[in-house]
């Protein structure tokens, strides 16, 4: 799935699920992909579609998340589609120690990886 495929269902499933969505910026636009705030605490979340280089990709989007870690005020997250798992497992730690949640966007909905 590509990247602006996910956009709709990530906004809706944190729509339903209590976010407000204060920002998004699309494709090359400058910013983080959605910012959402639910009970006055924002969550920065960047969003990686299928390409042929999933590994780089994963990195860039983990790359894009450390640069808007500026103290602990945020939460941050991935969006990503299946064929990342393989991955996020490898990085898995890490990801949980900066407490980076994972999201999965499919055809069939998103679920916290």
């Amino acid at each position: 799935m590509k990247e602006e495929k996910m956009f709709p269902r990530m906004i809706d499933f944190l729509s339903n699920n209590g976010y407000e969505i204060v920002e998004t910026n699309p494709g090359r636009q400058r910013g983080p992909d959605i910012v959402a705030e639910k009970s006055g605490r924002e969550m920065i979340i960047e969003m990686k579609g299928d390409t042929a280089a999933l590994a780089v990709d994963l990195g860039t989007g983990i790359w894009q998340l450390l640069r808007y870690m500026k103290n602990e005020s945020k939460d941050f997250a991935l969006a990503l589609t299946p064929s990342y798992i393989q991955y996020v497992k490898a990085v898995g730690y890490p990801l949980k120690k900066l407490n980076v949640k994972v999201f999965i966007v499919s055809r069939k909905g998103v679920r916290l990886l």
